[in-house]
């Protein structure tokens, strides 16, 4: 595909003024109309839907996708993703690109990481094998031309935001190879992918976009011909952020001779810098052809330079279509992960089943920052009251007053003081986070042009400003979401205090304003009714409450911020305990952007359901999946962890030291990677292996038979594992190396084959810089998740 394309290319490239080629070299490229270059802008958000260009399909979020351990479904996704894509650019080519911002492939070694919920889990096989699918769906299947260029990032070691822009990720040779590189490589490999986007942190003291790792390892050791884009504000960040050099013509030469070739950074101080660079001889022309070169290269596979393309017939008007809905329906029901059924409540078949939906998920979506704009949202409470005769619901909140201390008057939902009451719902999301929406018009209080009132229709933004921080004291404080303290006054201006910066909540930091001291212009919530005492009431009145409650994306860890904790908010845990004591048959759905340690819900709860924020079909697919119309088969793709003190330090990359991730975790676990449970029985047995003597270079020629012994159809994940029992250096306890999707019929035996290459035995060895075999014992296990092996067989390594 790629010479063809590289002839169109370079006779551009060699016309090009030395002016045309500084102007291509930023994210939003100028046109060139004498050589037929249209404006474009490189980077569409794409994480699961196409995000900020309007309505579009919303999936579940990647975490989620990668729950559902099925590539074919996978490739469907992109699909969608890179059709979609093709309509935005047909509404508007100069705006919408596409090249998409997506998949983010950094492993999550470490659950607080804020980023959880964009990544694919915590294995490089399992995480490789889903985002290649997704890959190969987005860029298509024609031999010539790409439907869409999917981007690979964060390159690499990526898995905290605190100090991320600046902070170093430390990792050895080997585990860089075996573990965060390997993800890369194995993606690369899989697919035909030419866009990769540069971290913001630096590895082993080296900023990321420029780290020679570039240039050595992926354009020299692994010969990929693709472009390198740096993340937004990275390349100028040597200067502010890793203190690396002094000025920004240091900044853009180094980041283009390490192998940058689009910067997404500020247009005329990077262009600016480029001109100075060329002009000191600190940049030759030749470094800018071969950047723009590569940039091109994608440009003319996605068609831009043959507007006859195989794609150039997609209109704006497949933007949300019937089936692409479909599709989202099916990935969020094959996401959800059943994770306890010991009693075997569910599923809950009749139709005249008495349910009560408590909790802050029970009649609402909440969107993350790459979540786009939702075509429509199927709530479970709409969802369950068209599947189910009876059904009541109650989201556990309180309902409060607001009072202002000085005045004695109550804020109302306009943001005027009024001497009557106003009620809002007040939601606590934990760690002192709070929200208060108007139950009339379910709008959000929001610190908004100057003033707090309820205009918000979500909760939602960069900077999420409708979230308040309580204090308690004699009375309680509502200070804005970064820790300004904030009041109303008739000129409805909020009070910024000392160290704000500009921008915080819609003014100049400068702007001068009366401050507030001791007490003054403080609110008091007062308690109107008490919403758990109400959830509690109705499920002692109902055979199956339903407690829906998980963290919001955008609160309770998101990008730049990590998570306090592994566990739920201190109210989800109060709610969820009064129920199961009142109620024994009540079932839990915890709804996250990662895992959560559970405590004491888990041995107290018979019935748990997991799913990510699951975007339009929410509602559709949790019904489904707890009425029986779906068996779930959905499996972890984290582990979840007792405490957060199992972790140990976040900036510990260093797994085998460090204990991380099933590959080196010893200790208990709440839940292993790769669990889940499903409403059927699957039997295995008859493991058979080619050959009990296994050389370097061999293929494992294994099969085995699954039978499904009822009563519903299935979906069976069935995981491939290996431990390499050697001394050379400390190996993983057992390693991921392949795993397959199967359906498999009420009472149905199927035969499964498996060829797994001996050289996943293998280890990077640092004396000799390469991998290298180990002869010894190994061991291959047929499994239901990490710590679930029901078939095994001894290997002799020669």
């Amino acid at each position: 595909m790629i010479d063809g394309h590289l002839k169109r290319v370079k006779p551009l490239v060699e016309r090009l003024t030395l002016e045309n080629k500084i102007n291509l070299m930023c994210q939003y490229q100028e046109d060139i109309p004498e050589l037929g270059i249209g404006k474009y802008k490189h980077g569409t958000e794409a994480a699961h839907g196409i995000s900020w260009l309007g309505k579009a399909t919303m999936f579940p979020q990647p975490i989620g996708l990668a729950g559902t351990w099925d590539k074919e479904l996978l490739k469907k996704v992109g699909e969608v993703i890179g059709i979609e894509a093709r309509g935005f650019y047909a509404r508007d080519p100069e705006v919408n690109g596409l090249t998409l911002w997506a998949p983010t492939i950094d492993l999550n070694r470490d659950p607080r990481w804020g980023r959880t919920d964009e990544g694919y889990g915590e294995d490089p096989i399992l995480v490789a094998n889903m985002a290649s699918a997704l890959i190969n769906g987005i860029q298509g299947d024609d031999p010539k031309y790409l439907r869409a260029a999917a981007t690979l990032k964060h390159f690499y070691g990526n898995n905290n935001e605190i100090d991320r822009g600046f902070c170093s990720t430390n990792i050895s040779e080997r585990i860089k190879r075996e573990y965060y590189l390997k993800v890369f490589k194995l993606v690369i490999d899989k697919t035909q992918v030419m866009s990769m986007m540069t971290a913001y942190n630096s590895v082993n003291g080296v900023p990321a976009n420029i780290h020679p790792d570039l240039h050595n390892i992926v354009r020299d050791e692994w010969g990929w011909p693709g472009f390198v884009v740096s993340d937004a504000g990275d390349v100028l960040s040597l200067i502010s952020e890793h203190k690396y050099v002094e000025n920004t013509v240091d900044a853009v030469s180094l980041s283009i001779k390490a192998g940058i070739d689009s910067i997404t950074d500020d247009h005329d101080i990077s262009k600016k810098a480029l001109r100075e660079a060329l002009d000191c001889g600190k940049l030759v022309e030749e470094d800018l052809d071969k950047a723009i070169t590569r940039a091109l290269l994608v440009r003319s596979m996605i068609g831009e330079f043959n507007k006859n393309n195989p794609y150039s017939n997609i209109t704006e008007d497949i933007i949300g279509a019937e089936e692409h809905g479909k599709v989202a329906h099916e990935a969020s029901k094959k996401s959800i992960v059943l994770l306890k059924n010991s009693n075997k409540i569910l599923p809950l078949t009749s139709k005249d089943t008495g349910i009560s939906l408590l909790g802050n998920m029970a009649d609402r979506i909440y969107r993350d920052w790459y979540s786009g704009e939702f075509l429509y949202e199927v709530t479970a409470d709409k969802a369950f009251k068209n599947n189910y005769a009876r059904v009541s619901v109650c989201d556990g909140n309180d309902r409060v007053t607001i009072q202002d201390n000085t005045s004695g008057l109550y804020l109302s939902h306009d943001g005027s003081f009024t001497k009557e009451p106003t009620i809002f719902e007040m939601e606590e999301w934990g760690w002192g986070a709070t929200t208060f929406r108007y139950p009339e018009t379910k709008k959000y209080l929001t610190s908004l042009d100057n003033s707090i009132s309820c205009e918000a229709d979500s909760i939602f933004g960069w900077f999420t400003k409708e979230v308040f921080y309580t204090k308690q004291s004699e009375s309680t404080q509502i200070i804005t979401w970064n820790n300004v303290d904030t009041y109303v006054e008739d000129a409805k201006l909020a009070f910024k205090h000392k160290g704000a910066t500009d921008g915080d909540i819609g003014i100049s930091a400068s702007t001068p304003l009366n401050p507030v001291y001791a007490g003054e212009g403080n609110f008091s919530i007062k308690q109107v009714s008490d919403g758990i005492s109400k959830a509690v009431e109705m499920a002692e009145n109902t055979k199956y409450p339903i407690v829906i409650v998980g963290n919001h994306p955008l609160i309770n860890g998101k990008e730049t911020i990590d998570r306090h904790d592994l566990v739920l908010a201190k109210r989800q845990i109060e709610l969820a305990n009064k129920v199961i004591d009142i109620n024994k048959d009540a079932i839990l759905v915890l709804i996250g952007s990662y895992p959560f340690a559970l405590g004491e819900l888990k041995e107290k709860y018979s019935t748990i359901l997991y799913a990510s924020h699951l975007g339009q079909e929410f509602g559709n697919a949790i019904v489904d999946v707890i009425s029986g119309k779906e068996n779930p088969s959905g499996r972890l793709p984290l582990t979840w962890y007792k405490s957060s003190k199992d972790l140990g330090d976040i900036m510990d990359y260093e797994l085998p030291t460090g204990g991380k991730t099933y590959l080196y975790y010893k200790g208990d676990v709440e839940y292993p990677f790769g669990h889940g449970l499903n409403y059927s029985n699957i039997e295995y047995s008859d493991l058979k292996v080619n050959n009990k003597t296994i050389r370097s270079n061999d293929n494992i020629e294994l099969s085995f038979k699954i039978k499904n012994s009822g009563p519903y159809d299935a979906r069976e994940v069935v995981q491939i594992y290996i431990k390499h029992y050697g001394n050379r250096v400390i190996r993983p306890i057992q390693q991921l190396v392949d795993f397959e999707k199967v359906l498999i019929k009420n009472g149905e035996s199927k035969i499964i084959e498996f060829v797994v290459s001996a050289s996943e035995f293998n280890y990077w060895d640092e004396d000799s810089n390469k991998f290298q075999w180990e002869k010894g014992y190994g061991e291959i296990f047929i499994s239901k998740s990490s710590r679930n092996n029901i078939l095994k067989q001894k290997l002799e390594l020669a």
